[in-house]
């Protein structure tokens, strides 16, 4: 971070604080540096016109407001993500995006939103190959049907992820 800042590398800091502020939420807990480091990342995407990019970051901050409960606002992100990843074809943050809509109904406690459009995130990655993702969206659907009271769906999903992951290995 400190060297692309050395080398005035605009792209090199905007990823940089991106990922670092993915990690500072989730390996450190630090919500509030997570978010502040993601959203520099994203003003400077902005900033170059990296409209790939651009809808990749918004997809990260989306996260960290799901993650702090504002559902209002990690909407918003998602959407402008899902508009920008379809219009430059990226088809991998489409997927994450739409489940990221799934996730905020998930936040509203519409459960069958959130499992129609995080079934949708699983289809399109199983697509694209990305077995790490399709392992996700398992575990996110079983999520989704446990907090719904929803055991015995939850139990299913369950079982087909762990049978994912032993054809991974």
């Amino acid at each position: 971070y400190v060297i692309y800042r050395e080398l005035n590398d605009t792209p090199g800091i905007a990823i940089t604080a991106l990922r670092l502020g993915y990690i500072s939420m989730f390996l450190a807990s630090e919500l509030r540096d997570g978010q502040r480091l993601a959203e520099e990342g994203l003003a400077l995407f902005r900033k170059l016109g990296d409209l790939a990019n651009i809808a990749d970051a918004l997809d990260t901050v989306a996260v960290m407001h799901w993650v702090a409960g504002s559902g209002d606002e990690a909407e918003a992100c998602y959407r402008e993500s899902l508009s920008l990843a379809k219009k430059v074809g990226s088809r991998a943050v489409v997927a994450r995006s739409i489940g990221g809509l799934g996730l905020v109904a998930w936040l509203r406690r519409d459960w069958e939103t959130a499992i129609h459009m995080l079934h949708t995130r699983l289809e399109m990655m199983q697509d694209l190959g990305y077995e790490y993702e399709v392992n996700t969206s398992l575990f996110l659907i079983s999520a989704t049907w446990l907090n719904a009271g929803r055991y015995a769906e939850a139990a299913q999903i369950v079982q087909k992820r762990r049978g994912h992951a032993c054809e991974i290995l």
